[in-house]
C-alpha cells in the first residue's frame, strides 16, 4: 500500500465519499493545458444542501504543473452530511464553475458517538 500522507501518491480525482474529520488530498492533472496554475487559482467549495451557511472551502496549490488540493481534518470535521460540491476556477475575480456534483460525507467511525448504521438498518433494528 502506498503512503497516503505522501502527496505524490494523491488520487487523481475528487473523492466520491469523504469521512468527516479525515484529511483530504487529491491532484488535478488534467487542467494545466487550458488553465495553467501559474495564471489561475482552483478552489473547491462544498455546501450543505438546504442551507447556504455551512460550507468547506479549499484552495489548491501548485504541484509542478498540477493542482494539489489538500484539506486538513478541520475542513471536514463539522460537515457530517452530504453536500453539493462545486469546483470553480478563478482568475482575477472571474469565476468559472467546472463541475457541480453531490459528494457524500460520512461519519468518522473512530470519532463519532452516533449510531453509524444506515437509516434503513436502524429502522429494521438490525
Amino acid at each position: 500500500m502506498a503512503n497516503l500522507f505522501d502527496t505524490t501518491n494523491a488520487a487523481r480525482t475528487e473523492p466520491e465519499k469523504v469521512v468527516a474529520g479525515d484529511r483530504l488530498v487529491w491532484k488535478r492533472t488534467d487542467l494545466n493545458a487550458d488553465y495553467a496554475n501559474s495564471a489561475f487559482t482552483l478552489e473547491y467549495v462544498a455546501r450543505l444542501e438546504g442551507t447556504g451557511s455551512t460550507k468547506i472551502e479549499i484552495t489548491a496549490s501548485a504541484s509542478g504543473s498540477d493542482y494539489l488540493i489538500e484539506g486538513a481534518s478541520r475542513h471536514t470535521a463539522s460537515h457530517p452530511v452530504a453536500g453539493r460540491c462545486t469546483h470553480p476556477i478563478n482568475n482575477d475575480s472571474k469565476l468559472l464553475t467546472t463541475v457541480s456534483r453531490a459528494s457524500e460525507v460520512v461519519a468518522n467511525h473512530h470519532a463519532s458517538t452516533t449510531d453509524l448504521r444506515p437509516n434503513a438498518r436502524i429502522m429494521l433494528n438490525l
